[in-house]
C-alpha cells in the first residue's frame, strides 16, 4: 500500500503544481510551484494512509501493563 500511496501523491502534487502554472499563465515563482507540490504530496500521502495507520494492530494483548509481572506494572507507571 505504501508504493501506490505514494506513486498517487506524487502523482497528485505534479497534476497540482501544472495546474497552478497553466492557471496563472506561468507567472508563478518557482517556490510557489514548489510548496503547492510539497503540500499537496504531503496531504494526499496523509490522507492515502491514515486509514491503514489507523487499523494497523499496533499492540498485541501481551503488551502494555497487561504483558508485565504483577507489580512491576505499578513501580514503573508514570
Amino acid at each position: 500500500m505504501l508504493p501506490a500511496s505514494l506513486l498517487a501523491a506524487l502523482a497528485a502534487g505534479s497534476a497540482s503544481a501544472w495546474i497552478t502554472s497553466a492557471v496563472s499563465h506561468r507567472r508563478v515563482r518557482p517556490t510557489a510551484l514548489y510548496t503547492t507540490w510539497l503540500v499537496t504530496v504531503a496531504v494526499v500521502a496523509v490522507v492515502t494512509l491514515a486509514p491503514q495507520l489507523h487499523s494497523a494492530q499496533t499492540c498485541g494483548p501481551e503488551s502494555g501493563a497487561a504483558g508485565l509481572p504483577r507489580g512491576v506494572a505499578r513501580e514503573y507507571s508514570w
